[in-house]
């Protein structure tokens, strides 16, 4: 089925307003210099989050070391950065662009994705 156009373009213009604001974000003036300068704000796991995430990482070290099959070794290899960008987004997706309150993705996020 093919979506109604005006719900594809309000989708297309929500990522785009999640992405603007986020990249407004990281930006600050240095008005010493008249330049914009990288104001980067930090998202990490969370405590629980993290120990989730190793334990997944070391599953995936099982794996890889466990199969001959030198393609399953580099997608676990790739599937673990994966792990983090995915989780990334849907912290952003569902708690919002704000990352200075909400800078530590929790552990019902990563058990999303891992």
């Amino acid at each position: 089925k093919s979506l109604d156009k005006e719900i594809e373009q309000n989708y297309i213009y929500k990522v785009v307003d999640i992405y603007d604001s986020l990249y407004m974000s990281s930006l600050k003036r240095n008005i010493e210099l008249d330049v914009l300068e990288v104001n980067s704000h930090a998202i990490f796991l969370s405590a629980q989050s993290n120990l989730i995430y190793k334990d997944y990482l070391n599953y995936c070290q099982y794996r890889a070391n466990e199969t001959p099959n030198d393609q399953i070794k580099e997608i676990l290899g790739k599937i673990k950065i994966y792990c983090l960008r995915l989780a990334l987004i849907l912290h952003i997706a569902e708690k919002g662009t704000d990352v200075k309150k909400d800078n530590e993705v929790d552990d019902k996020t990563v058990f999303k994705v891992a």
